[in-house]
């Protein structure tokens, strides 16, 4: 870094900040190393222990810093997708993760290895199966875990009215993928982009499959570019597009076998707070295991309704249908017309509203002073109700932290015990709910269970399931001829 003569942390990992910054132009690797130095001057002046007469050193924390937020000038334009979703949050599909771990991270992880094989890699993989299995779910997995940039495309965005727009926006998002590497470039619904050619009679999906063709495996290739598809119909995608090269493998995401239902119920359950009793899978009946037994049939997705709908059971244990039915009174009764004898009688405690006229409104009016309508009174009474439950959920824990604070600092001091003996009976129930957190027990998912159905009926699986053999072994090799059908009722393409 020119007028930089400080010395370096011998410590500091050069390749490993060679492997983050991959894709940086010389300016932008010029720009990090002096954000880096500004951070090491910012924590040599924080740092007490260090004197005047004391060298400043560039380190790897430094580093990192200063690469956190940093972006690169080639993706200033770019919009990433950053995901949360772990490989833990996955249950289940464990061959299909270990594909997709080898084709995206191993080449990054495992650089130079790699770079001694002189074959192309894999660089399309196509996740099929059936709807709530975990397609999108891998790849925002993929998002947050490979350390590539993400882009997301869904099918039908790409598409336009415009001749020629279609084209250009599938050619613009792979320059984007480019600018980007390396880069996954997902597409969701793929099917809906990259039908089979002769089908549509106005040739626009027919023209963005051709031009699909030469981005993924043309004269120019891709580097450092992955493409990930996910789609249920991997029937109505163009044949062209699934040989090696462009998709070279397709992964079936099934339905989840027993054993897959208990990991996925276990990475679904993690975030939650569930009765241990539960959660052992020793016990045969009421635990996590006998729901796997009865959710035969049951996605990824329907599995996460169940212990979502057994946690809003548990919520309701902890609220109680008391205090609903308690608030429900109140609006009613605010809104029939009773709040406002109640408010001339509770003086200047409760809620009033104040109105303010500007300009000629007054006079549009008429300065009549008529009252407002009933459904006018009705809803200030409910945001009146709502007002008021509010304050007094603040006040109960406002209470609540000045007793916690008091007991902590001094729990044997009768005073304070006295002065806040009517608070602790009047908000002793309040606070019980309020600190109480909910925890879902076997009859919450009993009751949830009784609730939730498979989003996928049987004779849709059946379905699926043909077309999904039909795919794997009943492909020929042999590709259309372009030519669109001649019986009755088919339509002609213009291509």
């Amino acid at each position: 870094m020119p007028g930089w003569t400080a010395p370096f942390d011998p410590n500091i990992d050069f390749l490993d900040l060679a492997g983050q910054t991959d894709g940086y132009m010389p300016g932008d690797l010029v720009l990090l190393v002096s954000r880096a130095r500004s951070e090491a001057l910012i924590r040599s002046v924080s740092d007490t222990s260090l004197s005047a007469s004391d060298p400043v050193t560039l380190s790897q924390d430094d580093f990192t810093r200063a690469l956190d937020g940093f972006t690169p000038a080639s993706l200033r334009n770019v919009t990433l997708q950053s995901s949360t979703t772990r490989w833990d949050s996955i249950g289940g599909l464990h061959a299909t993760r270990q594909t997709l771990l080898e084709t995206l991270q191993y080449p990054t992880t495992y650089a130079p290895i790699f770079a001694q094989c002189p074959l192309r890699l894999r660089s399309g993989l196509l996740l099929y199966g059936y709807p709530g299995c975990g397609k999108t779910l891998l790849a925002s997995a993929v998002a947050g875990e490979c350390g590539l940039n993400f882009i997301s495309v869904k099918g039908p965005e790409i598409l336009n009215k415009y001749i020629g727009a279609s084209e250009k926006s599938v050619r613009d998002l792979f320059e984007r993928a480019e600018a980007a590497k390396p880069c996954v470039l997902f597409f969701d619904e793929f099917d809906s982009i990259a039908p089979k050619r002769g089908h549509d009679s106005t040739g626009v999906t027919d023209r963005v499959v051709n031009q699909l063709l030469t981005q993924m495996d043309g004269a120019e290739g891709l580097s450092g570019v992955y493409i990930l598809a996910a789609t249920s119909r991997p029937d109505l995608i163009d044949p062209a597009l699934l040989r090696p090269g462009r998709l070279d493998k397709s992964l079936l995401c099934d339905m989840p076998s027993l054993e897959e239902r208990v990991d996925v119920l276990k990475a679904v359950t993690r975030s939650l707070r569930v009765s241990p009793a539960v959660l052992d899978e020793s016990r045969d009946e009421q635990s996590i295991r006998e729901i796997a037994r009865r959710t035969e049939g049951y996605s990824g997705a329907d599995l996460q309704a169940v212990a979502y709908n057994a946690q809003l059971e548990a919520i309701h244990d902890v609220l109680g249908d008391g205090d609903l039915t308690v608030e429900d009174d109140a609006s009613k009764k605010q809104q029939n017309g009773t709040a406002a004898s109640e408010k001339k009688k509770g003086g200047s405690s409760n809620l009033d509203f104040m109105h303010f006229r500007f300009g000629d409104s007054e006079q549009q009016d008429g300065g009549s002073g008529a009252s407002a309508s009933p459904a006018a009174l009705g809803e200030r009474a409910r945001i009146a109700a709502q007002i008021q439950a509010m304050q007094a959920l603040r006040r109960k824990q406002r209470q609540l932290h000045q007793q916690t604070t008091i007991s902590s600092t001094n729990p044997a001091n009768p005073r304070s015990a006295k002065n806040n003996g009517d608070a602790d009976d009047n908000d002793e129930e309040g606070g019980e709910q309020e600190n109480k957190e909910p925890v879902i027990e076997w009859r919450h998912f009993e009751s949830s269970l009784q609730t939730t159905r498979s989003s996928i009926s049987a004779q849709e699986r059946r379905r699926l399931a043909g077309i999904y053999r039909e795919f794997v072994v009943g492909r020929n090799g042999e590709m259309p001829s372009g030519q669109g059908g001649s019986e009755i009722g088919g339509r002609t393409s213009l291509m």
